[in-house]
């Protein structure tokens, strides 16, 4: 239990994307139970924009891989807080926060250098766990008197990133108003396991043109291995160029998300756009660990208890989702969004 109440909090994660989108309840959490209490995020450069997006946090901060632990100190000092949990466990930070002199330091007691640089350390293994992702982020509050034990249900009930009117409208010229926007994100960056790229160009000649705006999502180093798509997809239909946070106003903008257990899925969730993620079964994969959380998140996975030995571009089990079951929900999506009906050829 903390021994006094908060005032100024850090929560640290600092690595990749969609791990920082499911730290974001917490923040919310905290503003629930403490509106005064001002919440400073800590992430890698590549997640401020991201971050800057939710309303529960107050400050955005970074950390670079490359840095001294005097510049970690110098960055710690600045923002003057009273309490750090480290939400991703780093050696540098941890001994860092507790050089520069941080009141209440907190991080799992699973990680064996928090026994001498933090002063809580709650108890409790992310590996062996069956709680989503989320909610083992929302246990570490327990550390500072936040009884957070909510439902995966519960927390996706609630949109958490909400990008400035400004921006979303600075996007709109993206989006063809007449059609149902639908954004294709196939690769992962070697995160996550990924649907055959050709499945996704089966499901573009499955949509009719008239009807669908398939937008195609990613980032430049991914261009050549998405070539069966972009081949497919006009020029002003592709994401590459934009700048992440002009793709999450876009996102909170689209009618639908296809996307693999990467970061823009739970980014489209978080927005509150309609997503469905395409996941393998495997244990720490799968959707009871990694599901999107959002109000209008759907989730497809093989039902079986895989053990075979794959890799994240040859995968049985996520060849095993048919590109019927996605036009499936896309088609439901579209009904729901009130477009003519009968879209799919």
């Amino acid at each position: 239990m903390a021994s006094q109440l908060p005032k100024t909090i850090l929560l640290s994660r600092i690595d990749n994307l969609g791990d920082v989108v499911l730290t974001l309840p917490m923040a919310k959490v905290i503003k629930q139970h403490w509106p005064e209490c001002q919440v400073i995020f800590l992430c890698r450069p590549y997640a401020v924009d991201v971050v800057a997006a939710c309303p529960d946090v107050d400050q955005v901060i970074t950390w670079q891989v490359d840095q001294t632990d005097q510049q970690v100190m110098r960055v710690l000092a600045e923002v003057q807080i009273d309490t750090i949990i480290h939400v991703f466990p780093n050696k540098q930070l941890a001994r860092c926060a507790k050089r520069v002199g941080i009141q209440q330091r907190i991080g799992t007691s699973h990680r064996l250098y928090h026994w001498w640089t933090c002063n809580i350390r709650p108890s409790f293994s992310r590996a062996k766990s069956d709680l989503h992702e989320a909610q083992l982020n929302l246990q570490l509050l327990s550390a500072i008197g936040i009884d957070a034990d909510l439902s995966v249900d519960t927390l996706s009930q609630s949109i958490y990133l909400q990008p400035s009117l400004s921006q979303q409208q600075t996007v709109q010229p993206w989006l063809d108003p007449n059609r149902f926007s639908l954004v294709l994100h196939p690769l992962s960056n070697a995160n996550g396991r990924e649907w055959p790229l050709e499945n996704y160009v089966a499901l573009c000649h499955k949509l009719d043109s008239e009807r669908y705006q398939i937008l195609l999502n990613g980032v430049e180093a991914e261009r050549d291995r998405l070539a069966p798509l972009i081949q497919l997809i006009p020029d002003n239909q592709q994401l590459f160029s934009l700048s992440l946070a002009d793709k999450v106003a876009l996102f909170a903008q689209c009618d639908g998300m296809v996307v693999g257990s990467t970061g823009p899925l739970h980014i489209a969730a978080a927005v509150g756009m309609p997503v469905l993620g395409l996941f393998p079964p495997k244990h720490t994969m799968n959707p009871k660990r990694w599901q999107p959380i959002g109000p209008k998140a759907r989730y497809l996975v093989d039902n079986v208890d895989c053990q075979q030995i794959c890799s994240n571009t040859d995968c049985a089990c996520m060849e095993a989702l048919t590109v019927d079951q996605v036009v499936e929900v896309i088609c439901e999506w579209y009904n729901a969004a009130s477009f003519e009906i009968g879209a799919i050829k």
